[in-house]
């Protein structure tokens, strides 16, 4: 492929994704925009030079899903499973709601810990420290799925 035809396909690509980021609802501007990125990536991908190119050197379909589009992809499959695990460790509302813990503390997670030590038991400073805690938790599964990233961007 020519340095031409690349530079036409990037263009062609970074349209399409500020086409989706332009059609986010308010609703929709936490994480759930972010899916319609994703979406938005994958159905300008379709129409992409590089998977006819691929085409025409004759890779079958694994061979260009593998070799083309997951790697055009893999900035926003990373940055949705980053906002995919921070959400799942801010989960309250459905424990507060069904379960106030469960029985014996089995449905318990961080932020509902933080809830009821701050809140029900009036310890502040215990709180603050499971906030720390799952603050520090946070970075560290953030910071190893950067490194797993950089390692097979290579």
């Amino acid at each position: 492929m020519t340095a031409t035809a690349a530079r036409a396909t990037c263009a062609s690509f970074s349209h399409c994704v500020r086409a989706a980021e332009s059609r986010k609802s308010p609703q929709n501007s936490d994480f759930y925009g972010h899916r319609t990125t994703y979406s938005e990536k994958a159905h300008c991908i379709k129409d992409s030079v590089l998977l006819e190119a691929a085409k025409v050197d004759g890779a079958n379909f694994i061979q260009t899903f593998f070799r083309v589009t997951i790697p055009m992809l893999s900035s926003t499959i990373f940055f949705v499973s980053i906002l995919a695990t921070i959400n799942s460790f801010k989960v309250f509302d459905q424990i507060n709601i069904l379960t106030e813990g469960g029985p014996g503390y089995s449905t318990n997670l961080l932020v509902y810990c933080i809830y009821h030590y701050a809140f029900k038991e009036q310890d502040f400073g215990y709180a603050s420290s499971v906030a720390v805690l799952l603050f520090v938790i946070i970075l560290i599964i953030s910071m190893v799925q950067v490194k797993v990233k950089n390692k097979v961007a290579l």
